[in-house]
């Protein structure tokens, strides 16, 4: 069996290309069409989100996750289908993915400041997954200013989708990019933080790893949101301000 994301340009256009009649395929998401979707879905504050599951049309029950976004309704989705192309019953699906806590570095609170600064980490990376990643937390937390600290992660990457990733990053109230994380990759033209700031249209700025920690203690205020996001050692950043007591 092959289940396919049926929200996701990229898997869909492998969809429309692959031959149809050599197995069985299978489709999630959250329209109506799809052999499994997600419908009334709910983002609970302070953390975690809940949905109605249905299968060929047919409600199935509630799904209540501790973890949140829409991007985890969608791997619940895929996990329900795989479960269910094994034996496993809804039911039983539902229960263990209610226990699952998620994964460090995907959302993961590192700890509140002594001025009541909520540090997140997450590994978000892509355009798409910076994208979910503050989606998800502006429908946890709707009255929070979210602060970002982005590290673009491999030259060629960022030369890729800086404007994408731009776009994802407006959806912060203010967004400071650091220097690219090379992972072991050559500097290559037009792949620096700055090709993001330049395809962006405001409230996104250029920093470094040293200022950026000045600059966090003027602008950080009570009951922000301070969110690291990379995959390189951005996360060392809220480690550094909650150990110090800074904000």
């Amino acid at each position: 069996s092959l289940i396919i994301c049926g929200q996701d340009e990229g898997a869909n256009i492998v969809f429309k290309n692959i031959n149809k009649s050599r197995g069985k395929i299978i489709r999630y998401g959250f329209d109506k069409t799809f052999d499994w979707y997600a419908d009334d879905i709910i983002h609970k504050q302070g953390g975690g989100v809940s949905c109605k599951i249905f299968h060929h049309n047919h409600e199935l029950g509630k799904l209540d996750l501790i973890i949140s976004g829409e991007h985890n309704i969608l791997n619940a989705l895929a996990s329900i289908a795989a479960a269910h192309e094994c034996g496993i019953d809804f039911d039983t699906s539902s229960e263990i993915l209610h226990d699952f806590h998620g994964s460090e570095r995907r959302m993961q609170v590192k700890g509140i400041t002594k001025n009541n600064v909520l540090i997140i980490d997450d590994y978000a990376h892509h355009p798409n997954e910076i994208k979910a990643t503050l989606s998800a937390l502006k429908n946890i937390y709707p009255n929070k200013r979210i602060i970002t600290v982005y590290q673009p992660h491999r030259y060629s990457r960022t030369a890729v989708f800086a404007h994408d990733i731009a776009a994802a990053l407006s959806l912060a109230d203010k967004a400071y990019v650091l220097p690219v994380f090379s992972a072991g990759e050559k500097i290559l033209e037009h792949s620096s933080a700055q090709e993001i700031i330049d395809s962006s249209t405001e409230n996104i700025y250029l920093s470094d790893s040293d200022s950026v920690i000045d600059t966090l203690l003027h602008v950080l205020k009570s009951d922000d949101i301070l969110l690291t996001m990379g995959a390189g050692d951005v996360y060392k950043l809220g480690e550094l301000l909650l150990s110090s007591n800074g904000v």
